[in-house]
């Protein structure tokens, strides 16, 4: 049995890979679920448009890479590409020498493993989830994740910690008090492309708390071309979430129905949601509309695009989903963002009880 890492014991061996030094990497995997014929595809987003580091033929339900980057990065592996791609893991892994596998994590969720960095990105939820049983409020609970996940990047201020800086804490917090977390990486980090793109990330960011929203156009499943500004100036409309998800994302699945449950109970008292699809294809699209009971606005802006193709991602300096935005109708600002669960819950009654 794998003991879990402390953050104490992991920085010892993060150290090694704190460095912006060539990567020369392996990634295997097997599983049924992997299909015959198709590709699979490491690829990057750090600081630009995706590049494709790798890819490899699936045989046998088995597939196999080896190859070298110039530097560690956080990557995704997708099977396939275009509206026909499937994201293997739930989130990001680090790209870093070593031997990458891909393992089952249960039954419906795959995670990398093999080597340092992703030993430990793959504990953190469960020290997330140690700290959300622990009976606090919903904004000790935050506070307490925003601590773990800035001492993990103070304590290593590598590859990872990059990755957690995009998609975990520039997600909850406005981006100008997280370039002193930038300022404090090494010289040899400050050139990552990671870095760079996370500085022009904050720089350009247009919708944060605090500011006006940035308008979204898209597709309903019947067809209609709807705007975001549409639902906010809804007459009765007082409160308008915004929410970024899909139905391949497993905390998305999670949050699901407690959207449902809120919108049932506000939306008479004018809370209304907004959602944005990022699923691949139509199919899983309306799969998940139909199995969560979606009443409110959805829109779709265009299979076949990575999310962070789109405008919205760029609009809103998504790292990923879940992600949501609550706007306050009457002066057409953001008023939180990243609420969920408990804490939206908290949030709604406190504005519409």
């Amino acid at each position: 049995m794998k003991k879990p890492l402390s953050i104490i014991a992991a920085t010892a061996i993060l150290a090694g890979c704190s460095q912006s030094t060539a990567v020369k990497f392996t990634l295997t995997g097997r599983d049924p679920a992997f299909t015959d014929g198709k590709y699979m595809y490491i690829i990057t987003y750090a600081g630009g448009p995706e590049t494709i580091i790798d890819s490899a033929r699936i045989d046998n339900s088995s597939f196999a890479m080896k190859g070298s980057w110039p530097y560690p990065v956080s990557a995704f592996l997708y099977m396939g590409r275009g509206a026909d791609g499937e994201q293997i893991s739930d989130s990001d892994f680090i790209l870093e020498t070593g031997e990458i596998r891909v393992e089952k994590r249960n039954e419906d969720e795959f995670i990398l493993t093999g080597t340092p960095q992703n030993e430990f990105r793959n504990e953190l939820p469960q020290k997330v989830a140690g700290l959300r049983q622990k009976g606090l409020s919903p904004l000790r609970t935050a506070e307490a994740c925003d601590s773990l996940f800035r001492a993990v990047v103070l304590e290593n201020r590598n590859a990872l910690a990059l990755s957690l800086l995009e998609n975990e804490l520039l997600t909850n917090r406005p981006g100008r008090e997280l370039l002193p977390l930038l300022d404090s990486f090494p010289a040899a980090f400050q050139k990552h492309p990671a870095l760079l793109g996370l500085r022009k990330t904050i720089a350009g960011m247009r919708a944060d708390v605090g500011t006006s929203y940035a308008d979204i156009t898209g597709q309903t499943p019947e067809g209609d071309t709807v705007s975001l500004a549409a639902t906010v100036r809804k007459p009765g409309n007082r409160y308008v979430l915004l929410d970024f998800g899909a139905l391949w994302c497993g905390p998305c699945r999670a949050e699901f129905p407690n959207l449902a449950a809120l919108y049932e109970k506000y939306h008479s008292r004018g809370f209304d949601i907004f959602g944005v699809s990022y699923d691949a294809n139509r199919k899983r699209w309306l799969e998940c509309i139909e199995t969560y009971g979606m009443r409110w606005t959805q829109i779709h802006q265009g299979f076949g695009l990575h999310p962070r193709q789109t405008q919205a991602w760029s609009d809103y300096t998504l790292g990923g989903i879940p992600s949501c935005f609550l706007i306050d109708c009457a002066t057409e600002k953001i008023i939180a963002k990243q609420l969920r669960g408990e804490a939206l819950a908290q949030k709604l009654s406190e504005l519409l009880d």
